[in-house]
Parts: C-alpha cells; structure tokens; sequence
C-alpha cells in the first residue's frame, strides 16, 4: 500500500503570466536604474559627466540583463507537497512565473534538512484589529521554511506571507517536515 499525502494551495503562478512578469519587471528596472544612477552620478560625478552615455548604457544593460535572469528563472513560489512514504520521496512543485509551467523536484527522505526561520513582521508586540489590540506572537512573526537537499539550499517558502497561511493543515505539514529531516 503506496501512502502519499499531498498538501497543496493555489497556484499563484498560473495566475500571474508573462505580461503581469513583464510589467513589474520593467518598472522595477526603472525604478532601479534611476537608484543606481542617482548613486553613481554622487559617487564618479567627474568622470561620468565625459563619458555619461557609455555609463548609462552600461547601468542599464547590467540592470535589465539581471532582471531578465530573474524573470526567465524565477520558479519558486512552492504549491504542492507530495510526501511519497512507501518510496520516502519528497516531491516539491513549484510554479514558474513567467512562461506558468511547473517545475518538479523529488528529494530523497535522507537528503532532506529543513530550517525553520521565524522573523518578526511588526516592531510592536501589539497589533491593532478593529481598535481591540490583540496580543499574539503569531500575528507579528514570518515564519520560513528552507527545504534543503544535501546542504544545497532547494526553495524557501515564506509561510505567513504567501498563501501556505490559509491552509488548514499548514501545523501538520510543518511537523511532517521537521520529521522527514532528521531521518
């Protein structure tokens, strides 16, 4: 008897296309063009003011081919779980944001090390709903989990910041996790 248990949220990739990347990347580029120019004008302001059209078609290349790297690359908003316990594989799909495909990868139990990172998400201990002040260490904290494979960092997912938050067995999941990983 194959025992498989699956945890899984929506696929905010499928979603999200290749003309929604496109924009945010360009905007982002020029937002990041603009910082890096501003800082490179203040730091080389006489040499730059010689040769400024070589320097901006420098910036501007080494920003777009970065974000362009990113955008082709970026694969790692995690959906699915699949625990394969008959096998003791750990299959992560994850969804592409640009192009929308899913890229799979299977771990191996004995491969598998999870570190957990919690970090708080308000300064305040205190968070305000519907003017009652509620006092929970869940509500002012990101928890992370980093799923690795012989020491080789695989994917990170943000747990209180994405929508692993609103699955109902995201308790479970994260103690199915820290139990595969010290095998």
């Amino acid at each position: 008897m194959m025992k498989e248990t699956i945890y899984e949220i929506e696929n905010e990739a499928a979603n999200e296309g290749c003309f929604v990347s496109i924009i945010k990347y360009t905007v982002f580029s020029i937002v990041g063009f603009i910082f890096v120019w501003y800082y490179a004008i203040n730091l080389l302001n006489k040499y730059i003011f010689g040769h400024g059209a070589f320097f901006s078609f420098f910036i501007a290349a080494t920003v777009i081919s970065y974000l362009l790297y990113k955008i082709i690359n970026k694969s790692d908003k995690v959906y699915k779980l699949v625990f394969n316990d008959k096998e003791r594989k750990l299959l992560l799909v994850s969804g592409n944001t640009f192009d929308g495909m899913d890229a799979k990868r299977e771990i191996n139990y004995e491969n598998v090390r999870i570190e957990t990172t919690i970090r708080p998400i308000l300064k305040s201990k205190i968070t305000i709903h519907k003017n009652t002040p509620l006092h929970s260490d869940k509500l002012n904290q990101n928890r992370k989990l980093d799923i690795y494979e012989n020491k080789k960092l695989v994917n990170s997912i943000d747990i209180d910041l994405t929508s692993w938050c609103r699955h109902e067995k995201i308790e479970e999941l994260i103690e199915k996790l820290k139990t595969i990983s010290k095998h």
